[in-house]
């Protein structure tokens, strides 16, 4: 299940270990300000660091749902 990792939250993950979900992709296009460029938020703002905190919400829950990052850099994108 792909997930937007600058609206993970608590709530969010309870959710997703109440259905069950055993493995989330958390796109990202690079790191920091590269990332920033294409993944804004909608008022403009940037999600890189919201992203990296956001991926700590997920520690507790390590042995039950598995997450990876898609990482596809700026070039690559069509």
């Amino acid at each position: 299940m792909r997930v937007a990792g600058h609206l993970l939250s608590e709530d969010v993950v309870d959710l997703l270990l109440r259905c069950r979900v055993t493995n989330v992709r958390i796109p990202l296009d690079g790191v920091g300000a590269t990332n920033d460029a294409t993944r804004r938020l909608v008022g403009g703002g940037p999600t890189f660091e919201r992203i990296v905190n956001n991926l700590a919400l997920l520690k507790p829950s390590i042995k039950t749902l598995l997450a990876s990052i898609r990482s596809r850099p700026r070039h690559s994108r069509r």
